[in-house]
């Protein structure tokens, strides 16, 4: 399936787990030229970024950090001089531990949890935005997942992160929209 994307630059967060992993190949298999991000796992990103080919780029990443935006779009620009998807694909659970029995209150990183779920997002789709406006063209997509909406015991902190990504993506529509073909969409999983 054609899908537009050959020689468009895609970023891809959280490209060494398994739904990273297969997005990135995914695109990829478009003629796409990906930006895999990895946290840790530097070697499973080379490697990743190895098997693709010169189609794609392994690049580090930590979405708690405040300037890790803009320094993963250089990076990207610097590569192929654009950028025209934004996948949000990476989430931190913390020490959240689902269970019907998980106390409300056992989460002491919560506020972690939440800031590197919905600030982590917000803050490179920022740094994207310029870019996308510039072309007139882009896609966001935001990985969420069925907890945004249906909850759990245990998940009330992610699960409170990807419904405020919900209504950011919903919000980046309407604003990126008037600049030209700029979509941001959520996929929920799960």
């Amino acid at each position: 399936m054609d899908l537009g994307l050959s020689g468009r630059t895609v970023i891809v967060t959280g490209a060494t787990g398994g739904i990273g992993r297969k997005l990135v190949r995914h695109f990829a298999a478009e003629g796409a030229q990906v930006v895999l991000t990895y946290h840790r796992a530097q070697h499973d990103a080379e490697l990743l970024a190895k098997e693709i080919g010169d189609n794609a780029r392994a690049v580090h990443y930590d979405m708690s950090e405040p300037g890790a935006g803009k320094a993963l779009v250089d990076q990207a620009l610097d590569w192929t001089g654009r950028i025209d998807v934004l996948v949000n694909n990476a989430g931190y659970w913390g020490s959240m531990a689902l269970s019907e029995e998980s106390p409300f209150d056992a989460v002491d990183d919560w506020q972690s949890l939440f800031r590197f779920n919905a600030e982590g997002a917000i803050r490179l789709s920022r740094a994207t935005a310029p870019v996308m406006r510039q072309h007139k063209w882009g896609r966001m997509v935001h990985i969420s997942s069925t907890l945004a909406v249906g909850g759990a015991a245990g998940a009330e902190y992610y699960a409170a992160a990807k419904a405020a990504l919900h209504d950011f993506s919903r919000s980046a529509a309407f604003s990126l929209g008037k600049y030209g073909d700029i979509l941001s969409n959520v996929v929920m999983l799960g």
